[in-house]
């Protein structure tokens, strides 16, 4: 399974939008990663978010902030745009349930409702823009 934490450097957040700061790097990094898997008959498998937020969202509440949900559908759309010809299969947010029991029932709430507003704005893009394109 391939997760997606270098795809963004992250100092601030000044850009008007997360695309401004795509990292070439880890781009051609994950690039380079799906055409070897392909090149060897291995099915890639792309999670968008696993536990891994780039340090300045965390400073910015992470998970808990309201605008969570579409930071994470902004990965997303780079990711199907950049990586939808070679990947088939997608997970929006790997083991929700464990990022938000760590804070208690009243943050754990909060987490879980963002959680499942990202999953549903990822998927209601993905099949709005990209599954007719994309396998």
């Amino acid at each position: 399974m391939i997760l997606l934490p270098n795809l963004y450097v992250l100092k601030s957040l000044q850009a008007e939008s997360f695309n401004d700061y795509i990292n070439p790097l880890g781009l051609a990094y994950y690039k380079n990663l799906i055409a070897e898997l392909k090149a060897n008959n291995i099915e890639p498998l792309v999670t968008i978010s696993h536990w891994d937020l780039p340090q300045v969202l965390s400073d910015v509440g992470g998970y808990y902030n309201e605008s969570f949900p579409d930071w994470i559908r902004d990965l997303a759309r780079v990711a199907f745009d950049e990586f939808g010809d070679d990947v088939k299969y997608w997970f929006t947010i790997n083991e929700p349930h464990e990022v938000c029991i760590y804070d208690g029932a009243e943050k754990a709430y909060d987490c879980a409702a963002n959680l499942l507003r990202a999953h549903a704005k990822i998927w209601h893009m993905y099949d709005e823009e990209y599954r007719s394109k994309q396998h």
